[in-house]
């Protein structure tokens, strides 16, 4: 598959979502090179430091194990709330204010991964597999910029939180397949 086919997966998280800076001139950029190179993008993206946030100010430990965030099943719509919601609509914002006509998603959106339980030590913590991509498949072919959040739904319909940089490579999956 050519590279103009395969739209550029580009994974945010950490300090570039606490900037709104770093994120207009991040916009500004991805803006200009979709133009020049003629491909897609797709934003992939976590936000523990919104997560994190979130729990000390309602005096909620939060335990990591081998870097994954254990999400405590009882925990999973807070962390749900602050990555699929904050987190995704504040970049969406940053997005539109550059001009980009964002559309933000998350990976249960349209069955775009397929998400499991990853350990049940983990909670609810997922791992994702590339699912159907027609809805952002969809939006590509209308030229809008998908911000994807890195929280899916298993096949009972319960929100797991997945790691952003595998929900990423899950995402660019659907191209190489092909």
């Amino acid at each position: 598959m050519s590279q103009q086919n395969t739209p550029l997966v580009i994974k945010l998280g950490g300090a570039a979502l606490s900037c709104s800076d770093t994120l207009g001139q991040l916009f500004k950029a991805i803006s200009d090179y979709s133009q020049q190179a003629q491909r897609s993008i797709v934003i992939v993206h976590g936000g523990g430091y919104l997560v994190d946030d979130l729990m000390k100010k309602l005096d909620i430990p939060t335990v990591k194990k081998q870097g994954l965030r254990v999400t405590p099943y009882d925990q999973i719509p807070l962390i749900a709330g602050a990555l699929a919601g904050t987190a995704n609509k504040l970049l969406q914002g940053d997005a539109i204010k550059a001009g980009l006509n964002a559309v933000g998603l998350s990976l249960a959106d349209g069955g775009l991964c397929e998400v499991t339980e990853l350990d049940p030590e983990l909670g609810a913590v997922g791992d994702a597999k590339p699912g159907n991509p027609a809805v952002l498949q969809a939006i590509l072919a209308a030229g809008a910029l998908p911000i994807i959040s890195s929280i899916g739904l298993d096949s009972q319909g319960q929100l797991m939180n997945v790691n952003a940089d595998q929900a990423a490579v899950a995402v660019l999956a659907h191209w190489m397949q092909n």
